[in-house]
């Protein structure tokens, strides 16, 4: 196994999480494909993702690497977003 994220998210699991009854990723939500007229209970890990979609061929940069970053800020973002929620009304 190399290491290399390949299943690039478009939507971020911690934005999708959001919409589940517990508020936690590892909860599921209702998923509507509006063009293939289907819905279906899901993860949010398991949706919205493409397959290297970000992926950089480019030299001396790791393929990955857009992934990563936007993970990292992701993960701040989400951060933030928890304590704004948990501090409302």
């Amino acid at each position: 196994m190399s290491g290399t994220a390949r299943k690039h998210h478009i939507v971020s699991v911690f934005y999708l999480a959001g919409f589940t009854p517990s508020g936690k990723d590892a909860d599921r939500l209702w998923v509507l494909d509006q063009i293939q007229g289907k819905q279906w209970v899901s993860k949010p890990s398991a949706i919205a993702h493409r397959r290297d979609f970000y992926r950089v061929e480019a030299s001396g940069i790791e393929p990955d690497a857009v992934e990563r970053i936007l993970g990292a800020l992701e993960g701040k973002a989400a951060t933030v977003l928890r304590e704004i929620r948990s501090s409302g009304p």
